[in-house]
């Protein structure tokens, strides 16, 4: 299985997260009447980037380190959205396996997709958890939740009130480019925009 991006960062907020699309068209120009367009794709190529502050020396280094272990852009990863994608509906303790969230349809939209299964436990020390979400069911338009089972407890609890940390999705990615430029303001201090392809119909081989 690919690791988990392990460089002990968080990226910048400074602007709302979004994702480019990219499709490949293939075009046949035909004499019986329009333009026939396919794609050699099932679904668009997603990228998308985050920028990173690394405050000290031992970060830049880090991060060197796990750009040699991933080859660049050759071997794929999983990367968190470190967004709050799911949100606690009732307070989860440590070392439990089973996930209350508040209904967004993940089990009817998200769960049947491999690659939303795959979940990172983020907490505010640092620390990140990977769990496999290995049923969903939902619990009705009434009761506002679904519960998720996960394939092992988790070793911190998350309360609703989120100080425990963040729910979010793991990503499997690769690096957008070969060529990563780290930017030095000053010594001890740098920053660096890093692009990601995600590599959604990869996920089945990967686990």
């Amino acid at each position: 299985m690919p690791d988990v991006f392990s460089v002990a960062i968080r990226p910048n907020r400074v602007a709302v997260p979004s994702d480019d699309l990219r499709r490949s068209l293939w075009s046949v120009a035909s004499p019986m009447g329009p333009e026939i367009r396919n794609t050699p794709a099932e679904a668009p190529s997603v990228e998308f980037s985050f920028r990173f502050m690394l405050e000290t020396r031992a970060l830049v280094r880090s991060l060197e380190a796990w750009y040699d272990t991933v080859l660049g852009a050759a071997r794929a990863f999983w990367l968190p959205s470190y967004q709050h994608d799911l949100v606690p509906a009732t307070d989860m303790a440590a070392g439990s396996s089973t996930l209350v969230i508040r209904r967004i349809g993940y089990s009817d939209r998200l769960f049947p997709v491999l690659a939303r299964r795959h979940l990172a436990f983020l907490t505010h020390a640092g620390g990140l958890t990977h769990r496999l979400v290995t049923a969903a069911m939902d619990d009705g338009a009434a009761a506002g939740t679904e519960t998720l089972t996960l394939d092992d407890t988790v070793p911190t609890a998350f309360p609703t009130d989120r100080t425990g940390g963040m729910i979010a999705v793991l990503r499997l990615v690769r690096l957008a480019e070969d060529a990563v430029e780290v930017a030095h303001h000053r010594a001890g201090l740098a920053e660096v925009e890093l692009g990601f392809r995600e590599l959604p119909s990869e996920v089945e081989a990967s686990v």
